[in-house]
C-alpha cells in the first residue's frame, strides 16, 4: 500500500482506540506494540508500476492510459487492499456522522473533523504512551532490523514479481508493437523488496522466465515461469528503428537520437532485409520474399491467399505505393495493396525482374517505365502496362532486355529489334541483322556482310570487317569503359571470339578466348591503410590474357576503399586475368537454376558467400547472361580452400580474410534433382581480400 493508505490505516486505529478509551482503561503492553510490526504481511508489500518515463518519454498522450492498464494487469494483492481501505474509510465515516449529529450546530467540513480529532488523539496518546513509547523503541528498533522475510514470503514475491513483468509486457506490446527487452521491462516495475534475477528470459509469446533470484541480497531457490526451449533467436527477428524527430525509418539502431522501435517476427532466419514505405521486406531461408507491415508485424495482403509476392521497382530505392505482383495458383497478376483489389488477374507465366543496365537485387520487378513491365504468357516474352493491362510491345520474344533507353527484343530464331520505351520500333528493316545493345548506344550489326558498331541514331562507330570465323552470338556486357560482344566460333566449341569496343580510345578490336576456361577472374585488395602489396601465383603458367600485364607479379599500392595504382601511376580496380581450366567438377552436388530465377539466385547465394555490392553487381553483370542464355543450369560454387589447392594466390603483406569464388555452370536440357551444397560464409576482417570468376561446361 502507498503512504496516503497507511496514513488513512492508522487514522482508523487511532480513532478505535479513542472510543475504547471512553468505555474502559487501557492497557498497555510493549508486546502489542511490536505486534504491529511481526504481523506486517507481505500483502503491505508496496508494488508499483511506473510510467516508464525513460521508455515512453515522448507517448504523452498515451502514459496516462498505458498507467492504467499497467495497474489494472498486476497480480498483486492491491485491489483487495483498496477494498479494506474502502471498508475501513466508511466506518470513519460513520463515527464521524454520530458526534457531529449530538450537536444541532451546522455540519463542519469533514477534513476539518478528522484533522481535529487526530490533534486530539495524538495529545492524548503521548500522555499516556510517551514513557512506554520510549523504553520501548530501541527494542522495537531492533526488531525492525532483525525482521526477515520467511520461505513462503520470498516465494510468493518471485511470483509477483514475474506476474507484474509479463502484465507490463502484454500492454506494452499491445500499445507499442514491442516485446520489451528485461532491462526495460524492470524499469516498469518497482518493488520495496530488491529483486535480482541472474537468468531472465522473456519469449515472443511474452511469457517471462526468471532463475537464481534473489530478494534483499538474499539468494533463494524460487523461480517463475517455464524455460522455452524454442527461443527465437536474434536472427529471426527484425527491428525498426523510426527517429521520433525526423521520422527516418531504418533497420540500425540510431546513434544520439531518440527513436521508436518494431518488432517484425520473421518466423525463421531471413536475409537482405530492406525498407519500402511502412513495410520490411526479406527473405527466408527459401528464398521467399516476404512483405510485412513494420508497425502492425502483419504481412501484405494478409486476408489473400497466395504463393509469392513482388514489388514494382521505380527506380533505386523507390517503389510503386500502390501496386504489388501476386502469385496465385501458379499464375502472377496485380493488386493494389493498399485495398486489396485485384488490378490484373491471374494469367501470367512470371515477370522479368531485371532487364539490363546495373545489375539490381530481386526484392522487386524493375519497371521499365510508364508502368511498364516486362511479362513472360508462358510461350513468349512481351511489355504491358501493369496498371492497365496493356500490351506495349507483343509476346513474340525470347528474351526483352532494357540497355540505356531501349529496349532489346530477340525472337527464337536470333533476330532482334530495338523498341523505344513508347513500344516504337527503332532500326526496323536496315540491317541484315541486329546482334546485341549495350550500355543503351552501342549497337552490333551486321551490314553487308560486315561486322559494325553503330549508335541508336544508325552512326558507325567502327567497322570490324568481315568476321568469316563467328558463329553464333552468345551476350553482349558492359565491361570496364567496355563494350563487349561474345560469340562462339566455327573452329572449336571451346573456342570463342570476343568483339570489343573501347570507350576511352574509340578502337575496335577482336581477340580469341577459351570459352570452358577460368573466365574472368579478378581480385580486389581491401587493406585497413594504404599498403605496398605483391601478388604471385604458384602457377602463373596457367594465366592467359592479364591486365594490368602480369610479369612475373604485381606490385601495386592498395588503398583501404579497394583503389590499386601501380608503378606508372595507372589506377584500377582490380587485377584481371583469363585461366586455363585445369579441372572439371563432377556436379555431384550443387544447385539446379532456371532462366527466371538466376537473378535471385545469384543475389541470394553471393550475398551469403560474402560478396559486398560492388563485388556482387561486377559478378552477375558477366555471369547472368550466360545462365540466362542456357535456360537450365547446373551451378556449383568453388570456395577458397578448393580454389587453392590447383592455382594458390600469394599476397603479400598476407590478408587477414581470403575469399576465392569460382562458380562452374554446366547447360542442361531438363530438372535435375542435385543435392544441395552447403556453402560456408565468408567473414571480412583486417586486410580483406576477395577473388572470384568461373567455367562453363
Amino acid at each position: 500500500m502507498d503512504k496516503n493508505n497507511d496514513s488513512i490505516e492508522k487514522l482508523d486505529e487511532q480513532i478505535r482506540k479513542l472510543k475504547e478509551r471512553n468505555e474502559k482503561p487501557v492497557e498497555v503492553k510493549k508486546e502489542e506494540d511490536s505486534e504491529v510490526i511481526e504481523n506486517k504481511s507481505l500483502e503491505d508489500t508496496d508494488t508499483k508500476i511506473f510510467d516508464g518515463e525513460e521508455v515512453l518519454e515522448d507517448d504523452t498522450n498515451n502514459d496516462g492510459e498505458l498507467l492504467e492498464e499497467l495497474l489494472e494487469t498486476k497480480k498483486t494483492a492491491t485491489i483487495e487492499e483498496l477494498e479494506d481501505i474502502k471498508e475501513t474509510s466508511e466506518e470513519k465515516d460513520d463515527i464521524v456522522e454520530v458526534d457531529i449529529d449530538i450537536s444541532n450546530k451546522k455540519k463542519p467540513n469533514k477534513k476539518v473533523l478528522i484533522i481535529l480529532l487526530v490533534c486530539v488523539g495524538v495529545i492524548l496518546i503521548l500522555g499516556l504512551f510517551l514513557p512506554s513509547l520510549l523504553d520501548s523503541s530501541k527494542e522495537k528498533e531492533d526488531d525492525i532490523v532483525d525482521k526477515k522475510l520467511t520461505e513462503e514470503e520470498m516465494e510468493e514475491l518471485i511470483k509477483q514479481y514475474g506476474e507484474a513483468l509479463e502484465g507490463v509486457i502484454s500492454i506494452y506490446y499491445s500499445k507499442q508493437n514491442v516485446i520489451l527487452e528485461y532491462n526495460d521491462a524492470i524499469k516498469l516495475v518497482e518493488f520495496d523488496e530488491e529483486i535480482n534475477c541472474k537468468v531472465h528470459d522473456i519469449y515472443k509469446d511474452g511469457k517471462v522466465y526468471l532463475n537464481k533470484c534473489s530478494v534483499n541480497g538474499i539468494n533463494t531457490k524460487y523461480s517463475y515461469g517455464e524455460e522455452q526451449k524454442e527461443i527465437e533467436s536474434t536472427d529471426e527477428i527484425l527491428k525498426v528503428y523510426v527517429e521520433k524527430v525526423s521520422n527516418k525509418v531504418s533497420l540500425e539502431e540510431p546513434k544520439g537520437s531518440t527513436y521508436d522501435t518494431y518488432t517484425v517476427h520473421c518466423g525463421s532466419k531471413y536475409s537482405d532485409p530492406e525498407i519500402m514505405g511502412d513495410y520490411v521486406l526479406y527473405y527466408d531461408p527459401d528464398y521467399v520474399l516476404h512483405m510485412k507491415n513494420y508497425k502492425t508485424d502483419e504481412k501484405v495482403l494478409k486476408d489473400l491467399s497466395y504463393q509469392a509476392i513482388w514489388p514494382i521497382r521505380i527506380k533505386t530505392g523507390i517503389y510503386d505505393s500502390t501496386y504489388l505482383l501476386v502469385k496465385i495458383s501458379n499464375y502472377w497478376g496485380v493488386y493494389n495493396y493498399n485495398t486489396s483489389v485485384q488490378v490484373i488477374s491471374p494469367m501470367y507465366t512470371s515477370f522479368l525482374p531485371f532487364l539490363g543496365g546495373s545489375v539490381g537485387d530481386t526484392k522487386a520487378v524493375d519497371a521499365i517505365g510508364n508502368n511498364m513491365i516486362a511479362a513472360w504468357d508462358g510461350n513468349n516474352y512481351g511489355v504491358i502496362n501493369y496498371t492497365t493491362n496493356r500490351t506495349i510491345i507483343p509476346f513474340e520474344y525470347a528474351s526483352i532486355e532494357l540497355s540505356g533507353d531501349l529496349i532489346w527484343a530477340v525472337d527464337k530464331e536470333g533476330n532482334g529489334q530495338l523498341y523505344d520505351k513508347e513500344g516504337n520500333k527503332k532500326l526496323e528493316n536496315t540491317y541484315q541483322k541486329v546482334y546485341g545493345v549495350v550500355n543503351g548506344n552501342n549497337i552490333l550489326i551486321k551490314d553487308n556482310d560486315n561486322i559494325k558498331l553503330i549508335d541508336n541514331n544508325g552512326t558507325v562507330k567502327y567497322d570490324y570487317g568481315k568476321l568469316d570465323n563467328i558463329n553464333n552470338y552468345s551476350f553482349g556486357i558492359y565491361y570496364n569503359e567496355q563494350a563487349i560482344f561474345q560469340f562462339t566460333t566455327k573452329e572449336s566449341e571451346d573456342k570463342c571470339m570476343e568483339v570489343v569496343y573501347d570507350l576511352n580510345t574509340k578502337e575496335g578490336s577482336t581477340k580469341s578466348i577459351t570459352c570452358g576456361g577460368i573466365a574472368k577472374p579478378v581480385l580486389y585488395l581491401y587493406p585497413e591503410n594504404k599498403t605496398n602489396v605483391t601478388v604471385t601465383f604458384s602457377h602463373p603458367e596457367y594465366l592467359e590474357t592479364t591486365y594490368p600485364k602480369f610479369i612475373n607479379k604485381w606490385e601495386v599500392v592498395a588503398d583501404k576503399d579497394g583503389n590499386l595504382t601501380d608503378k606508372k601511376g595507372n589506377n584500377y580496380y582490380a587485377l584481371y586475368w583469363d585461366e586455363k581450366k585445369v579441372h572439371n567438377v563432377d556436379f555431384n552436388e550443387g544447385f539446379y537454376v532456371e532462366k527466371d530465377d538466376a537473378i535471385k539466385f545469384l543475389e541470394n547465394k553471393l550475398s551469403y558467400i560474402g560478396l559486398n555490392d560492388k563485388e556482387r553487381n561486377e559478378f552477375i553483370m558477366y555471369w547472368l547472361p550466360i545462365l540466362e542464355k542456357n535456360k537450365k543450369s547446373l551451378v556449383y560454387f568453388e570456395l577458397t580452400e578448393e580454389r587453392e589447392s590447383y592455382n594458390k594466390i600469394n599476397i603479400t603483406p598476407k590478408p587477414d580474410s581470403l575469399l576465392r569464388l569460382v562458380i562452374h555452370v554446366k547447360k542442361v536440357d531438363k530438372k535435375i534433382d542435385i543435392k544441395k551444397q552447403s556453402l560456408v560464409k565468408f567473414k571480412r576482417r583486417g586486410f580483406v581480400a576477395v577473388e572470384w570468376g568461373g567455367t562453363t561446361y
